[in-house]
């Protein structure tokens, strides 16, 4: 059964919940040759045909704590060190959340769209947010006015 399963991608929607577990198969699944989690490996040139979307690409979040938590982020940190060491290669994957451009531009899509419907003009977009690196860095990129608490 298990060289039945074929994976076009992967999906991190959030934190992986067991680490080894999630680095294990991620690392069986994106270097297949074509996307079986049992199947023949990668060597060195060959494509990644399973693609790896990941939200959260905070490294750390605040909290009341007075040392800084880690985020979603140190997974992706692990699982691209992991990979690298042991195939040789580079992950590609497409990162979501805040302060990615994609993110913020589909927020914009959806306020713009919205404020249309009842004949509003958006002239200037605010973000407030408490962490610098993902609230304020995104907004700052997108052009918004960024507030932080």
């Amino acid at each position: 059964m298990i060289n039945e399963l074929k994976f076009a991608a992967i999906f991190i929607m959030c934190d992986v919940p067991n680490v080894e577990l999630g680095l294990q198969l991620f690392s069986d699944i994106i270097g297949s040759k074509d996307g079986h989690i049992g199947g023949e490996r990668r060597e060195v040139g060959d494509p990644q045909v399973v693609k790896l979307y990941a939200t959260n690409p905070d490294l750390v979040w605040p909290n009341s704590w007075h040392v800084p938590r880690f985020a979603g982020l140190i997974f992706m940190i692990s699982f691209k060190a992991i990979f690298k060491a042991y195939y040789g290669q580079e992950v590609d994957y497409i990162q979501f959340g805040k302060p990615e451009k994609t993110t913020f531009d589909f927020v914009e899509s959806i306020l713009v769209r919205k404020a249309e419907a009842q004949s509003i003009k958006i002239t200037n977009f605010y973000m407030i947010g408490d962490n610098p690196d993902a609230d304020i860095d995104g907004a700052n990129r997108k052009g918004w006015v960024s507030i932080l608490v």
